[in-house]
């Protein structure tokens, strides 16, 4: 919808060189006799490190409201939006814990949270009136809050996205404030959230 520089895509990009360096340290040692392989995995890993670094200076300069100390969806607007999430699951750019992240989550709730539980996706938006709760958006609060510890939190996103279901199960991209589904029921995106949501809150017992 906006074209731009976004705080998500650059998130995935960090996440993307994170991975390498995981596969990398999964393989090396599977290079013990292979000199050359190796040092090329070594260089590699530090250049990734490097630009992982080089990336989350970008978004502290870039993508980071100075003066409301929060991070913002793009190098356009400073408007909030869930997906600014990602920036923290699943791309792992910052903490849980850090500062700028309890701020962050501190203004999402504050213009994104609906007085039903659930989360609308972004400020201003104006699909379907724009003051629907997204079941994404609710669940991805849902897979911060668990990864904070605060299972109270995570398993009222989880409740409101049970009590949006239909009746025979399917979970729509957004509820109205009954919590019926109202657009695109069995959206698939939706119930992967959930069965993932689901999956890290009970992980122990799965």
């Amino acid at each position: 919808m906006n074209e731009g520089v976004h705080l998500y895509s650059v998130s995935a990009i960090y996440g993307a060189l994170n991975s390498m360096i995981k596969i990398y340290e999964e393989l090396k040692d599977s290079y013990q006799n292979n000199r050359l392989k190796r040092d090329d995995m070594l260089n590699k890993t530090t250049k990734y490190k490097e630009l992982k670094r080089e990336i989350r200076a970008y978004i502290m300069d870039k993508l980071y409201d100075k003066q409301k100390k929060v991070l913002v969806r793009n190098t356009k607007d400073c408007l909030t939006d869930i997906s600014i999430m990602g920036a923290v699951v699943p791309f792992e750019v910052f903490d849980p814990d850090e500062k700028v992240i309890q701020n962050t989550v501190e203004q999402i709730n504050m213009t994104l949270r609906t007085y039903l539980g659930g989360y609308l996706r972004f400020q201003n938006d104006t699909y379907m009136g724009g003051t629907n709760p997204w079941i994404i958006a609710t669940a991805w609060m849902g897979l911060y809050y668990n990864k904070i510890g605060d299972k109270k939190s995570a398993n009222s996103c989880l409740q409101f996205i049970v009590n949006s279901a239909s009746n025979v199960g399917l979970l729509a991209e957004q509820a109205n404030s009954d919590l019926n589904e109202k657009w695109v029921n069995g959206l698939a995106w939706s119930h992967a959230m959930f069965i993932k949501l689901v999956k890290e809150l009970y992980r122990k017992e799965i």
